[in-house]
């Protein structure tokens, strides 16, 4: 009997996406010091050259980024073939969920006819798709097995840097996306210093503002504890801790390793707040017309 479920498809960082009739084309443009990664959680790997990779074995869904409020949406601007780092196809999903905004005008597009303002953009936009056999998931171009629990499947992208970056990575991102994009404006902070996105664990209340919407049309998501689950069935859909920036994963990674070099306790681990949580990449989404 082939197991249905629902897969989640997560974006880490930079990328753009271009909106065709009947799918979607996310490119991750090639920026020093980005990583480039697909996988399960805690186990994706390097996304190996061409980089053009496509989901299979999902049902197609009827959602745009454009019909959502919560990324960089630029019109006028187009896909050039330059600086790509990677090219994923995917089929439109049947919900875009926008997790840990960044709130309060954070960004400005400078265009020929004015200014575009965002005020509350993604840190993890979160792609829904139904499928009927787990077995016919896969992203074509890229070793991913499905590792569900229960009817519940993550797939997460990243393209961004592991390491904190400081102004130059940001002069150097601002380059590669002129070259990724024709007739791309620029964005800029509005603010200094920079607002910050939601934590992605808050032990209060993790449903706080910021946080992001999980009741949307086509899905109905809660918060019980440290998961996310079906507001409906109770099912698990995923854990809070898949929305860690990379850079943050790595570091809470490298305490595990001195916390079991010091035969210390790791059972609190993932919920020791970090002094860099507070950090608000400039790699976001970016759509297209």
């Amino acid at each position: 009997m082939p197991n249905g479920g629902t897969l989640y498809v997560f974006l880490h960082g930079l990328s753009v996406v271009a909106e065709r009739a009947n799918d979607l084309l996310v490119v991750l443009p090639k920026v020093p010091g980005h990583v480039y990664k697909a996988g399960n959680w805690l186990a994706e790997t390097q996304i190996a050259p061409p980089g053009v990779l496509r989901l299979r074995g999902v049902r197609p869904g009827n959602v745009a980024f454009s019909q959502t409020n919560f990324c960089i949406h630029l019109p006028g601007t187009s896909l050039t073939r330059r600086k790509r780092a990677a090219s994923l196809l995917l089929p439109r999903p049947k919900e875009i969920l926008g997790l840990l905004l960044a709130e309060n005008t954070p960004y400005v597009a400078r265009t020929k006819s004015g200014t575009l303002t965002f005020d509350s953009l993604a840190t993890v936009p979160v792609l829904v798709y139904d499928y009927g056999d787990e077995n016919e998931v896969l992203l074509e171009g890229h070793y991913w097995e499905t590792s569900p629990i229960g009817a519940s499947t993550s797939l997460h992208i990243i393209s961004t840097s592991e390491e904190q970056e400081g102004q130059e990575h940001e002069e150097e991102t601002e380059d590669v996306l002129h070259r990724v994009l024709r007739n791309y404006p620029g964005v800029e902070y509005r603010s200094n210093p920079r607002p910050l996105a939601a934590a992605w664990i808050d032990p209060l209340s993790p449903m706080r503002p910021g946080f992001g919407k999980l009741q949307t049309p086509n899905v109905s998501l809660r918060v019980q504890g440290e998961h996310v689950i079906e507001g409906t069935t109770g099912k698990l859909a995923f854990a809070l801790a898949e929305l860690e920036y990379p850079t943050l994963r790595l570091a809470r990674l490298a305490r595990l390793g001195r916390l079991k070099r010091g035969k210390l306790p790791i059972g609190s681990l993932w919920r020791i707040p970090d002094p860099i949580f507070e950090r608000l990449s400039n790699c976001g989404t970016i759509t297209t017309p």
